[in-house]
This record gives C-alpha cells, sequence and structure tokens, in this order.
C-alpha cells in the first residue's frame, strides 16, 4: 500500500517538478549506477521512472542489443520511449509482476512513499538475475530537522511539517536512515553505501526543487499544525534566494548485489 504524496498535482506542474528531481540528483545517480559496470546488452529494470531521464541515459549505455523496462503508476510522460530497447509497464511496484530477471535495477525515491518495503524488496530481489546489481536511492528528511539549528524559524517549521506529514501517514520521513540494513534482510549484500547531505544555496537545484515541492503540498504541511501559511511563503521565498544557504535533507544511497 502506498499514499504517493504528489497524486493530486496537475500533469504540467508534475512534469516540471519531476524534472527539477532529475536536474538535482541525476548527476549523483549516474555516478552510482556507472559503479556497477553498466555496458552494452545489459538488462535494466527503472522502477519509477517519472519522466525518464535516467531511463534513457539506461538506455543509451546499454544500446539497441540491451534492455530497459519502465515500471510507473503513470507513464504519461513517456510516451517518447519508443526505440526498441524501452520497454514501459503501467502499473505499481507493490503488484510488480514480470518473468524476466535484470542485470541492474534502478529506483529513486520510491519506497519512502511505501508502507510495504519489505515485500518490495523481495520482488526486486527476485528480479535480480545472478552477478547483477540493485541500486536504491532514499531521502532522510529528518536531517534537516537535525542539523538546521541557525535557520529561520519558518525553515525549521516546515522541515517539521514534512516530517510529520509522513508520519501522520504512516510512513517513515528518515525512510533513508533504515535502508541499508533493510536491504540486507532481503537477502541482498550490500557493496556499498553513502549519504549526501544536501547543503545548497536558493536558487540551486535542490532547493528549487524543494520549494516546488513545498508549493505544491502546502495545504498538507499546513493540515499537520506544524506550519502554517507565511512559513509555507517564507520557505519558498528563501528556496529561491541565492544568498540563503539550508540543509534541505539527505540521500541514503545503496549498491547491492
Amino acid at each position: 500500500m502506498n499514499d504517493y504524496v504528489f497524486t493530486s498535482n496537475t500533469v504540467d506542474r508534475e512534469l516540471a517538478r519531476l524534472q527539477m528531481i532529475e536536474a538535482a540528483l541525476d548527476p549523483s545517480t549516474i555516478n552510482a549506477l556507472e559503479q556497477t559496470g553498466i555496458q552494452t546488452g545489459w538488462r535494466c529494470l527503472e522502477i519509477g521512472p517519472g519522466a525518464g531521464s535516467i531511463m534513457r541515459w539506461m538506455g543509451s549505455r546499454v544500446g539497441p542489443q540491451g534492455k530497459v523496462v519502465g515500471v510507473d503508476k503513470s507513464i504519461r510522460y513517456l510516451e517518447d520511449f519508443v526505440e526498441p530497447q524501452y520497454e514501459l509497464v503501467e502499473g505499481d511496484v507493490s503488484q510488480l509482476e514480470l518473468t524476466q530477471t535484470f542485470d541492474l535495477i534502478h529506483c529513486r525515491y520510491v519506497l519512502i512513499h511505501n508502507r510495504d518495503t519489505e515485500n518490495i524488496l523481495k520482488t526486486l530481489k527476485s528480479l535480480l538475475a545472478p552477478g547483477g546489481f540493485i541500486v536504491i536511492e532514499e531521502p532522510d528528511f529528518t536531517s534537516a530537522k537535525f542539523l538546521n539549528e541557525t535557520a529561520n524559524a519558518c525553515i525549521q517549521r516546515v522541515n517539521s511539517a514534512i516530517c510529520c506529514m509522513f508520519s501522520n501517514l504512516e510512513l517513515n520521513a528518515g525512510y533513508g536512515l533504515t535502508l541499508p540494513t533493510r536491504v540486507e534482510a532481503q537477502g541482498f549484500s550490500v557493496n556499498h553505501a553513502s549519504s549526501t547531505l544536501h547543503f545548497a544555496p536558493g536558487d540551486s537545484p535542490i532547493a528549487r526543487m524543494m520549494g516546488e515541492s513545498t508549493r505544491v503540498l502546502r495545504e498538507e504541511y499546513i493540515a499537520t499544525g506544524e506550519a502554517d501559511e507565511t512559513d509555507i511563503e517564507g520557505y519558498i521565498d528563501q528556496a529561491y534566494d541565492s544568498d540563503h544557504w539550508s540543509v534541505y535533507y539527505s540521500t541514503v544511497s545503496v549498491i547491492a548485489s
């Protein structure tokens, strides 16, 4: 079961938000994927491709001899993936049914939106070919609240609202911190784990992405009682102010086999 908090976003606005995520996170994602040795002919699975940038990058690496399967609840942003190495599956990762196995599986910011992540990881383990790799990236939003002690009060209150929203949905705002042990518990062998702290100025890719997410989720944040309209506007303003630096959150990345 999942509660994807951006379901109600408009189509155009959600595409813009997904492209902001790509701009902010793709360089570190590609670095992790390259560590697996991805090469021509590999079979790849991308869970939650969003606007498709990583799926496209995988396709360029595996070539026509390879395969890239993208699974998402909505594939509306992936209509131009018509080359023979791409395959799209519209559906929920928690109910994924595929018969083939893959040399490389990747998912980014997917598990944090699902309650039954153990079964999802178990499914992904069954889809990993012998000698294959899985790369998983998940956020830890609690790091913003813990590390940003000198931030303006409105920033802190919105950080608290983010964590409270996840808690109210019976989800874990600090899921990334649990990722290595959860992966190991499903029989994977963790080859590498790292955490990237998103400490950045306003108007940077990560800041703009967080500003837009806050704009979309303003009502959800206010409903927690941790932040009000003034806090939301202050957070968004500072997300686009290049003179303001902030610890937005952190991302934990795991490479396993």
